[in-house]
């Protein structure tokens, strides 16, 4: 699938069939997507975090079913990214990072202290790598961030 998000409406089109399908959501701008977990991840100008599970019912009027709207950041998302031990980070311009379980999609955890804009987060290996417009990039071991995570 690809998708897109236009001011008015969210698209995804199957690269395998043409189909294209308009998406329940947001209705503004979505700055960042991810996938983990079978769910669909929207970031958007109003805070909030999107998240549809895909349907496997043929005959489902469409393919994506809203399962959750995640509210938590006060200003937009700006990026997010999937982890190990089933969670996902989000960055906003409220200057957090936001630990999510990607099971239960409720906020674990919020870490504080940039000054600016969150503006990348990567996931590589059992580390969480972040930059910030307050030109303080970081990285953490899964543990340092969430001492009792999943294995």
């Amino acid at each position: 699938m690809n998708f897109c998000w236009c001011e008015k409406c969210c698209e995804a089109w199957n690269i395998q069939t043409g189909v294209d399908v308009t998406l329940d959501g947001p209705k503004g701008q979505v700055l960042s997507l991810n996938v983990g977990n079978d769910i669909l991840l929207a970031g958007a100008k109003d805070g909030v975090i999107y998240a549809w599970r895909c349907s496997s019912d043929p005959k489902a009027e469409s393919p994506f079913k809203m399962v959750a709207t995640l509210s938590g950041h006060s200003k937009l998302v700006v990026c997010l990214a999937i982890g190990c031990h089933k969670m996902f980070y989000s960055g906003s311009m409220d200057h957090s990072i936001k630990v999510w379980d990607l099971d239960t999609l409720q906020c674990i955890m919020t870490l504080n202290g940039h000054t600016d804009v969150v503006t990348s987060l990567i996931c590589w290996d059992d580390y969480l790598l972040w930059s910030s417009s307050d030109c303080t990039p970081n990285i953490k071991k899964s543990s340092q961030i969430y001492p009792p995570y999943k294995a």
